[in-house]
């Protein structure tokens, strides 16, 4: 399945949806500093993050909520009164 639009992705350990890059400093000899990528941090409980997983848990939440939407549509079609076929009278 595919998100058709942007969805704030939530930590896998604590639901959190607020994050930090983690990275490196390295520097070399005569100068120079940089940074080298590590990955993303959840800012509440500090678990390492599995961005793969985490989209995975979002594809699964938003077809949870389909599915969620299709129970109501038939609960509800359910709900109301069949109609009633006209009655046919045959007069003298």
């Amino acid at each position: 399945m595919e998100l058709t639009q942007w969805t704030r992705l939530q930590c896998t350990e604590c639901q959190g949806d607020v994050f930090t890059k983690t990275f490196h400093l390295v520097s070399r000899q005569g100068g120079g500093t940089t940074e080298s990528p590590i990955g993303w941090e959840c800012r509440a409980c500090r678990s390492a993050m599995d961005m793969g997983r985490m989209q995975e848990e979002a594809e699964v939440r938003e077809m949870e909520r389909q599915i969620q939407e299709k129970r109501l549509q038939l609960e509800q079609r359910s709900a109301k009164p069949a109609p009633k076929s006209p009655s046919l009278s045959v007069s003298s």
